[in-house]
């Protein structure tokens, strides 16, 4: 992974470093982990893996190699039965692709569309903007970004925030409509939470494949990450681990309602959810379980998770209850490790505070919470938040109900 800018950027290259380092199939699991559709996958390390294969025929084999350069180079090939891929992997595998020969190979489904698109997301915090770009092709052309930008859509938001007008605009600019343009903002909204979870400069997705039916693929894609990504988030270098070991920074939306949940796919499907139900996200974050360290006696290490998962959850609490767009805060908690009983706690030490110092966050009034407990002691732990005056409901569901009357009936205070 490279710790430096890459010299010799264009104009239009965001300062910060590639993430070409990243192979084809590490970038597809975090398009994955916030709900980007791609190609179901399988990663072949030895042409005797597709023996075992689980996707069904015609699939297309990718050389996994930096760069992003795989069908320029000869590390793309679509085959249509087991003997050819066997064969066909055998080729590719002995393929030197600029100086270095591929670990693996990554099987994937192969997909036909109506059109490809381009998206792009260009951060420019120092001017406080966010520029939304888009291009299309037919199916048979490359839909790299076009170098004349002439040809580009281009949507300049003079704030650092995300709108879902400014996506529609942008989609709208490129000829969408209909169900098309709604999984084209679905998607643009996906791709800024990525963006802001992992510190990225840049965020392109080309080909972005789309169906009659107003389906889409992403099927390739390019990072460019801030310049001090690698020390604000040190899952990075760790391959891209899909789990960030301390939670998710807190990602902006454009509703009246906070999430929190315990891990990215819960507060991506509680973000989901509500707006299913009718109700908007005004921002989610998610706070990771402690990591076991092995090398701590096993009383002292449950101490010492017990201390960490406390102090993320208030630092996250915390960080959602100043957000003057929040009118509740909705948690999504399942207790697959930790006892509920101990996050139920922590959140009501966090009310009493929030109620005597409701001042220092510039507010009338403290922001009423909604919790969704799930897993062990849950019972326990929805009853200790009940005595104190918190609504906790034992599901999803029950949750959205309730955080969207709430958040109808109050102010923002």
């Amino acid at each position: 992974m490279p710790t430096r800018p890459v010299p010799g950027l264009g104009a239009n290259e965001a300062p910060g470093f590639d993430g070409s380092d990243l192979l084809e199939h590490q970038m597809k699991q975090m398009f994955r982990d916030v709900g980007i559709p791609v190609l179901p996958s399988q990663l072949i390390a030895k042409p005797q893996d597709l023996k075992r294969l689980s996707l069904p025929y015609p699939i297309v084999l990718k050389s996994q190699v930096h760069g992003g350069v795989r069908d320029v180079a000869g590390g793309l090939a679509k085959v249509t039965n087991p003997i050819d891929a066997i064969a066909t992997s055998h080729r590719l595998f002995d393929t030197e692709i600029r100086g270095a020969y591929p670990a693996a190979l990554l099987a994937e489904a192969f997909y036909t569309a109506d059109c490809h698109i381009g998206l792009r997301i260009d951060t420019r915090p120092e001017q406080c903007q966010l520029i939304l770009r888009g291009w299309r092709s037919a199916p048979a052309q490359k839909a790299a970004q076009p170098a004349d930008e002439h040809h580009t859509c281009k949507v300049v938001l003079n704030k650092d925030a995300f709108s879902l007008a400014e996506a529609r605009h942008l989609g709208e600019q490129l000829g969408l409509q209909g169900a098309s343009l709604e999984t084209l903002v679905s998607i643009l909204e996906k791709m800024h939470v990525l963006l802001e979870w992992l510190d990225m400069r840049t965020l392109t997705i080309s080909p972005l494949a789309l169906a009659a039916d107003g389906s889409a693929m992403a099927l390739d894609g390019r990072i460019r990450f801030t310049e001090t990504a690698l020390e604000r988030q040190p899952q990075l270098k760790k391959l891209f681990s899909s789990k960030p070991e301390t939670g998710s920074p807190l990602v902006q939306l454009e509703g009246n309602i906070g999430i929190l949940s315990n891990s990215m796919g819960l507060a991506m499907t509680t973000v989901d959810s509500l707006k299913r139900g009718g109700g908007r996200a005004a921002a989610f974050v998610s706070v990771q379980e402690p990591q076991n360290s092995v090398a701590q006696p096993a009383t002292r290490r449950a101490r010492l998770q017990l201390r960490d998962r406390q102090a993320r959850l208030n630092q996250a609490l915390e960080n959602l209850a100043r957000l003057k767009t929040v009118k509740l805060i909705l948690i999504n908690w399942t207790g697959l490790t930790g006892s509920c009983q101990e996050v139920a706690e922590t959140i009501v030490s966090y009310f009493y505070l929030a109620n005597q110092h409701v001042h220092l966050r510039g507010r009338s009034q403290p922001v009423p919470l909604v919790v969704r407990l799930a897993g062990k002691d849950a019972k326990v732990g929805r009853s200790l938040l009940r005595e104190v005056g918190i609504v906790a409901v034992e599901s999803l569901e029950e949750a959205i109900a309730e955080g969207i009357g709430l958040a109808k009936v109050r102010k923002v205070a």
